[in-house]
């Protein structure tokens, strides 16, 4: 703990904003790390995970805060151009997804989507309870398989990824120590 102090100390002097920022938070995110497949020479799919409910707070000591991510997570594909990391891919003339779907280590595959001519989704949590029931559970160790069956351009692509457990942790300030 005395180790994350002084950093969190060391952020604020070199930022110059010990007198603004009163307080340091340790964000640790969990999430199943971003797979991404190639599918022709200009496109790629790129399959990730977000939380899926706001998280955690705890008060470690006064002037530290630690957030960890909920222990659910939704999933999200899109296909892009090759080599960016946001927006539409300009080189998408048709796009037809036939499945896709996941599975969690040894459990049965979940078919989350079905006959969709978007080239981008995003699994919907609504609200806290729904997030148990439709949510991915974040287990430490295990991998997320998935698997997509799609045409692209006239070109089908049947694509199996997996994506190991993974977590980062991030010291940021805050602007103000809230409880």
């Amino acid at each position: 703990m005395k180790f994350k102090l002084y950093q969190c100390a060391l952020a604020l002097s070199s930022f110059g904003l010990v007198g603004l920022i009163t307080s340091c938070a340790q964000i640790q995110t969990s999430e199943y790390a971003e797979w991404v497949a190639p599918l022709d020479p200009k496109n790629e799919l790129s399959v990730s995970t977000f939380p899926a409910w706001y998280p955690d707070s705890e008060r470690v000591v006064p002037g530290f805060k630690k957030l960890t991510t909920d222990p659910y997570l939704a999933l999200q594909f899109h296909v892009r151009e090759k080599g960016k990391k946001f927006g539409q891919s300009p080189y998408v003339a048709s796009i037809q997804i036939h499945s896709f779907a996941y599975h969690l280590d040894d459990s049965r595959e979940k078919v989350l989507v079905e006959n969709q001519n978007k080239n981008f989704w995003t699994q919907q949590i609504h609200g806290y309870p729904d997030r148990e029931k439709n949510g991915i559970p974040y287990r430490e160790n295990s991998v997320l398989h998935v698997t997509m069956d799609m045409t692209l351009n006239g070109t089908r692509h049947r694509l199996k990824g997996s994506m190991p457990a993974k977590t980062r942790n991030r010291l940021m300030p805050n602007l103000a120590d809230s409880p």
